[in-house]
């Protein structure tokens, strides 16, 4: 682990390196090193290539969003530690790379820590929930004129509804664990409904809405 954080600019000594959160996709490590009596944390993370086949389209996408989030926040004023807050900070490599590859084929990528925040895996309260969609229609807002070319689609037809739709279907109709007649109220609601996975691509042929970036988990 070692040898895989010297592949990236940080400053300082590591002492230590520990898993951290609850994250089921990547690995993800909390790494500490000491600079002149200063302890600095980042977040290191090798990437599930299982799940994201093609992770250079992945850190491509990260650093376009994060530089005109970036540069909008630096245009409105605010200093270096409130820009730190508010929008991830990618540790480049010492080859001025966003992501290290080591011999075994593995991709992994380094962001500052932010500190004195927390995360929760289920919200504990209405406020919560309020500054959850606030801070995400803040996201959104703040990306309504993200430039072109277009984001790699990192996982195709996964946000699509209409395929999304067709294979449920293609498994509905297989019910290869004979589950179906459990949840036949909620099929019924699926399939009654079906019309709703058609909305958005319509309305985009028809470009009554507009292209955007947004993050749909």
């Amino acid at each position: 682990m070692n040898e895989i954080i010297e592949q990236f600019d940080i400053p300082g000594n590591c002492t230590e390196i520990k898993p951290y959160g609850n994250g089921h996709i990547h690995d993800t490590y909390l790494v500490e090193t000491l600079t002149n009596n200063e302890t600095r944390r980042f977040i290191l993370q090798r990437l599930n290539t299982h799940v994201f086949p093609n992770p250079p389209n992945i850190m491509e996408n990260i650093l376009r969003v994060t530089s005109h989030i970036r540069e909008k926040l630096e245009k409105e004023g605010f200093p270096l530690k409130e820009i730190d807050r508010r929008v991830l900070r990618i540790i480049p490599t010492r080859n001025s790379e966003s992501y290290y590859i080591d011999p075994g084929q593995n991709y992994w990528r380094v962001y500052r820590f932010i500190e004195r925040t927390c995360s929760y895996d289920t919200l504990q309260t209405p406020e919560q929930l309020y500054q959850v969609a606030a801070m995400f229609g803040t996201f959104l807002h703040t990306l309504r004129d993200f430039p072109q070319p277009p984001l790699h689609d990192t996982i195709p037809l996964f946000h699509d509804g209409p395929s999304r739709f067709q294979t449920f279907k293609e498994v509905l109709e297989a019910d290869t664990c004979n589950r179906a007649h459990l949840v036949k109220e909620d099929i019924d609601f699926i399939l009654q409904n079906a019309s709703m996975f058609q909305v958005i691509p319509r309305l985009v042929s028809q470009k009554k809405i507009p292209i955007r970036v947004t993050h749909n988990d």
